[in-house]
């Protein structure tokens, strides 16, 4: 819940979104998924593989919001109009 749900519902707040409840669900709410010691074990678990050979990350290779009328590429650094509507 700290890494996800609280943290959206602030930015949500600060940026002025109302009337958009941000989802929960009780496999993240409770799953130590993200975890931060998980994670980092997961990670560097990764790069200390012998199995691994050359350069290796992990690294988003793009991202998208998924919309009624489609998608819209997100880009870092840059500011994008995602149209949000909330459903009763």
């Amino acid at each position: 819940m700290d890494l996800f749900y609280t943290p959206t519902r602030n930015v949500m707040s600060d940026d002025g979104v109302t009337d958009v409840v941000v989802p929960t669900s009780t496999y993240y709410l409770t799953a130590r998924t993200f975890d931060r010691q998980r994670l980092e074990t997961m990670l560097n678990n990764v790069g200390s593989s012998s199995k691994l050979s050359g350069i290796h990350g992990v690294a988003l290779v793009h991202v998208v919001a998924i919309t009624q009328t489609g998608k819209v590429p997100l880009a870092a650094g840059k500011t994008v109009n995602v149209p949000a509507r909330c459903s009763p």
